[in-house]
């Protein structure tokens, strides 16, 4: 997903052969981060804003990534 990355921008389409695995890689990190868009955003060295879209491209994604905010009590994002 680094690789994707440039001025803080992720730069990939949804219809790239790329895409799910980056997603998947980016999954794991907020995962990791505990579903906290500013740490994992660190993390991949891109900017929050630039990962919520990411999850966005591919609707169960910002979904489950809300869900998951919600069962830590974390509010939704938009």
């Amino acid at each position: 997903l680094r690789e994707r990355c440039r001025n803080n921008r992720i730069a990939i389409n949804p219809s790239h052969d790329d895409f799910p695995a980056i997603l998947a890689e980016a999954m794991d990190v907020l995962a990791a981060s505990r579903w906290e868009s500013k740490e994992a955003a660190t993390i991949l060295e891109c900017s929050p804003s630039q990962l919520i879209k990411l999850t966005k491209l591919e609707p169960q994604a910002f979904v489950e990534f809300n869900r998951r905010r919600n069962d830590l009590g974390l509010k939704p994002l938009k």
